[in-house]
């Protein structure tokens, strides 16, 4: 059967059980429907994980001063400054596992552009530490060693504190921003970066060179760092190496006894970002169950309704098997009704009994048999016998006995009103 007959055929049948039809399909997309959602809600998660951790940077570790400790009180990590420059040159040339360190020095003030202004945090910090966070300049360039050295009177602005002071739409590279009543020249304008997972936005903030910083805006503490130390691994196989190394390099240079406690801290943003990361993977395994579920249930929805299909087919297939059966067998078993052009009217309009006896028959008297083949054989079986299985032949002979029968009657009523 080609696909011309069988399209027709379908879609009657399809039209026919439109209940049927209805729920087959409601099962189909039920399953179809939450696969789709489990990969798609899976894959989002996963998605905002990896943006989240490449909004921070790569393969980044955040090196922090140490804590006050006063009667007992400890101020925080951060309160004692601890890492010297001295100590940034020294992972920079000790530790195999680190790509690039910077410093990030950072205050809040008020910005002033032509007649707008804008509370922000200022930065100072290295070229090194665009590199780190994978944040490139989107128009203009960035300041460069060069302008470290010389204590450059130049920045680097993120898209919020742009569309404040200039307005959305209004390149700002080139013009003049006023810190604490000291110009400084806008550089390039950083990519949109967004929002941090606590809600920080990344492009509210300026960044200066760190002698720049330490000179104009805020007096260092000679040779201390006050802030932090951004740390970029070569691989996210290396950073555990390169917190190993850190860590056992600045106790040395630190000369921390053993037993005696850290008096800086190493923060692993790889670690945080594994464990958001275990929690998606945990969300999506709930979403692939409740997917399995969904496609059992459509599944056991659709054989039900196949199976309910293939019963009512295969009742109408056996009445007309029997119905076929009975046919063949009133053709095979049943005597014709005019034999010769010399048949007498009687022998016309009586029939003998449909399958006919092994030995005494009419059919064995007369030597007639159907379809050519001989009514008995030499064991004395009739043809009826040979051919079908007794159950079958019984059955199919018994609806045709009742046919001949009935239309015997009423030939026998119709007989005597011709004579």
């Amino acid at each position: 059967m080609n696909v011309l007959q069988t399209l027709p055929v379908a879609s009657r049948a399809l039209l026919r059980n439109k209940t049927r039809s209805f729920l087959t399909t409601l099962g189909v997309v039920i399953g179809v429907a939450s696969v789709i959602s489990m990969v798609a809600i899976g894959e989002g998660a996963k998605s905002q994980v990896e943006d989240a951790f490449n909004a921070m940077g790569t393969n980044l570790l955040i090196v922090m001063s140490g804590s006050t400790s006063s009667g007992g009180v400890f101020g925080g990590m951060g309160s004692m400054p601890t890492l010297s420059w001295d100590d940034l040159d020294a992972i920079k040339r000790e530790a195999p596992a680190v790509r690039a360190v910077a410093p990030l020095l950072t205050t809040k003030l008020s910005l002033i552009a032509d007649d707008a202004n804008w509370n922000t945090q200022v930065g100072g910090t290295t070229p090194d530490y665009f590199d780190i966070r994978n944040w490139p300049v989107e128009r203009g360039t960035m300041f460069t060693d060069s302008d470290i050295e010389g204590n450059s009177k130049t920045l680097v602005i993120g898209h919020t504190v742009a569309d404040h002071l200039f307005g959305a739409g209004i390149d700002p590279v080139g013009r003049t921003i006023r810190m604490q009543s000291i110009p400084f020249l806008v550089q390039g304008v950083l990519v949109k970066k967004g929002q941090s997972p606590v809600g920080q936005d990344y492009d509210d903030a300026v960044y200066i060179p760190y002698t720049t910083y330490q000179t104009k805006i805020k007096g260092g503490l000679q040779k201390y760092i006050a802030g932090v130390l951004f740390v970029g691994a070569k691989s996210s196989d290396d950073t555990p190496r390169a917190q190993t190394e850190i860590q056992a390099l600045l106790r040395d240079r630190h000369h921390l006894d053993n037993g005696v406690d850290d008096d800086f801290q190493i923060r692993n943003l790889t670690e945080i970002a594994n464990a958001q990361q275990e929690g998606t993977n945990t969300f999506t395994s709930l979403l692939a169950a409740i997917a399995a579920v969904s496609l059992l249930v459509g599944g056991i929805g659709i054989m039900n309704i196949m199976l309910v299909s293939v019963s009512a087919r295969s009742d109408s297939m056996a009445c007309s098997r029997s119905w076929s059966r009975s046919a063949r067998a009133r053709s095979a078993c049943a005597w014709p009704s005019v034999r010769s052009p010399g048949t007498s009217l009687r022998s016309f309009w009586w029939k003998p009994s449909p399958c006919p006896s092994r030995a005494g028959s009419p059919a064995s008297r007369s030597g007639w048999s159907p379809r050519g083949h001989s009514p008995t054989s030499s064991d004395g079986r009739s043809w009826c016998d040979r051919t079908s299985s007794s159950s079958r032949c019984s059955s199919a002979v018994s609806s045709a006995s009742r046919s001949v029968s009935t239309r015997r009657e009423k030939r026998r009523v119709w007989i005597p009103s011709m004579r």
